[in-house]
């Protein structure tokens, strides 16, 4: 299906001298739960590298009303109000990459198990023009049951906080301003991987200048939506 709200934050990591299962009870039961509390988070994901290696094992996904939320007093409160836990966590994380952004195009029938993420650096007229014509050529393939474009907002890059500082403990820590992202959802996981070179050359049709193109497939593993007010 489409994702909700017209904004997105996308983060990529791994983990460094902490278990598994700690930080997936940390996701689990206590990050994404604070972070589906902020108003404007809409329904939050959580992925894992089909492979299971590095780099960017864990992807994470959260569906938000518009830009202003990840701006705005609620969020910047968590942010710079860690909890004890998250503060022993977000040291460990590694290769991290932070993309809060705007959502261009969205088409789907409904949330796909399988994700292929592409990320990619590309003049940003170039992607606004092509981003709708991409995602309705991919969506032929009865195999994707879901595209999305969206690119980075310079505003969420730039807010520092004392999460961010946390990070930068573990020489992480990196907020995307120039890349942008492809998101491919399916429910057939070797198919779509079957498909993630072709749905690369996709891109490469649709806009001419992407370069830097980095591409995973992830399951997913836990999905979180806000409660009704």
């Amino acid at each position: 299906m489409t994702l909700r709200g017209t904004s997105f934050l996308a983060i990529w990591n791994d983990i460094d001298q902490i278990e598994d299962v700690a930080y997936d009870a940390w996701l689990t039961h206590e990050h994404m739960p604070e972070r589906m509390g902020v108003p404007g988070f809409l329904r939050g994901r959580r992925y894992v590298a089909l492979d299971g290696a590095p780099p960017h094992r864990y992807f994470n996904f959260y569906e938000i009303s518009d830009a202003d939320v990840m701006t705005g007093a609620a969020y910047l409160h968590c942010l710079n109000h860690p909890t004890p836990q998250t503060q022993r966590v977000m040291p460990h994380l590694t290769n991290f990459q932070r993309m809060g952004g705007r959502t261009i195009a969205s088409h789907g029938r409904n949330v796909g198990g399988v994700l292929a993420t592409l990320r990619f650096q590309a003049p940003l007229a170039q992607v606004e023009a092509a981003a709708q014509a991409l995602c309705e050529g991919l969506l032929h393939d009865t195999v994707v049951v879901g595209c999305h474009v969206g690119v980075p907002l310079a505003s969420v890059a730039a807010v520092q906080t004392r999460e961010r500082e946390l990070r930068a403990q573990g020489a992480v820590g990196q907020e995307a301003a120039d890349d942008h992202v492809l998101l491919v959802e399916s429910a057939n996981g070797l198919a779509l991987q079957e498909r993630l070179s072709g749905i690369g050359q996709a891109l490469g049709r649709h806009i001419g200048g992407a370069s830097s193109v980095h591409a995973r497939l992830y399951g997913l593993s836990y999905l979180l939506e806000a409660q009704a007010a």
